[in-house]
């Protein structure tokens, strides 16, 4: 890429920027030139483990961060210059690999809930609790094909109260109120550092490089320091091995329903074709019969690519002078019914 160069595979330099590095590959120092002043410079610490537990900023703001026994992060505090006072701290809570509240000193909480079995943001709450009574606001997200929350609606008003413009690699510019620090699929935002938390590593959006090697080292993927190839459709929540989208479903609906050449066959066609796949009806509840039709719901496609696309999915066996049993509709998911979605890859 124009403007970078590189050193054993290590970012060292992004037009600006400079970056530099320990024996073990971690980010230990970045140097951004400015015109007509001193360099801005950020230094980086870690563990053992290499996890991030210091960041020292231009402005000489002190960030620390703690991890529990499982690896997660569970606090970050901003100390005084000398580190004799605390001027801010942040607490987490964690349900798996999931953060789902975090308090800001006394004055701020913030719950998130997801949908289940996902790393895809459903709701946020924010809570500001007050000598004589507790304020509330739930606002409902929208999220892109990968899991990515852009849009944020308040929930009793139904009216959107923030957008997110994001780069390929992830930079996220929201024009809005209380928009949620996440980023792609486990990614938690630190303004401190303008890097997110990936579970098992620290992300820069900036330059879609992470700031430590995989620590499961070549296995996951060819290059140990970097986001997965395609961020449109790929993920990688944990920050340790990159993934497709896998199916999602719901209201009855579940991909056991269905055999594993069934799914794959849908799965082939989803890649194919570009697009999202929903089988809905009695196959996704799984209430079928032998003679049932293939119900599908396939949004954004014109009468051509739906020639082509039904002779690639599955369908009910024939019977003497009738069609195939296969039906496809446009358009979106009805409230309520059975589904099982097939993302491309």
């Amino acid at each position: 890429m124009e403007g970078r160069e590189y050193h054993n595979n290590l970012l060292v330099r992004d037009g600006r920027n400079h970056y530099y590095y320990d024996p073990a590959g971690r980010l230990i120092r970045k140097v951004t030139t400015r015109i007509s002043r001193k360099p801005a410079v950020w230094h980086y610490r870690y563990n053992a483990f290499d996890q991030l537990t210091d960041v020292y900023t231009p402005e000489r703001e002190w960030w620390q961060y703690e991890y529990d026994a499982l690896a997660r992060r569970i606090s970050k505090s901003n100390f005084a210059d000398n580190g004799a006072s605390t001027l801010a701290h942040v607490t987490f809570t964690n349900d798996d690999d999931l953060v789902i509240e975090q308090i800001a000193g006394k004055d701020s909480i913030t719950r998130w809930q997801y949908i289940p079995e996902e790393y895809t943001l459903l709701t946020q709450t924010k809570s500001q609790p007050t000598t004589s009574a507790t304020s509330s606001g739930i606002s409902i997200t929208l999220s892109d094909p990968t899991g990515s929350p852009d849009q944020l609606i308040e929930a009793s008003s139904a009216n959107s109260t923030a957008v997110a413009y994001r780069s390929l690699w992830g930079v996220t510019s929201w024009a809005g109120e209380d928009v949620p620090p996440h980023g792609f699929p486990g990614q938690f935002f630190d303004n401190e550092s303008g890097l997110k938390y990936n579970r098992f590593r620290m992300y820069d959006s900036h330059v879609g490089r992470f700031t430590t090697l995989d620590p499961l080292g070549l296995a996951p993927a060819a290059n140990p320091s970097t986001y997965p190839h395609n961020p449109t459709m790929w993920q990688d929540p944990l920050g340790l091995n990159p993934d497709y989208r896998q199916p999602t479903y719901g209201n009855g609906g579940h991909i056991d329903n269905i055999s594993a050449s069934e799914a794959q066959r849908i799965q082939n066609a989803a890649n194919l074709r570009g697009v999202e796949i929903s089988v809905v009806g009695s196959r996704a509840a799984g209430t079928s019969h032998g003679y049932s039709d293939w119900d599908y719901v396939i949004s954004d496609i014109n009468s051509r690519t739906r020639s082509r696309i039904q002779g690639s999915l599955p369908q009910g066996p024939h019977e003497l002078g009738a069609g195939r049993r296969i039906d496809i509709f446009t358009g979106r998911l009805v409230d309520g019914e059975p589904y099982i979605t097939f993302y491309p890859n």
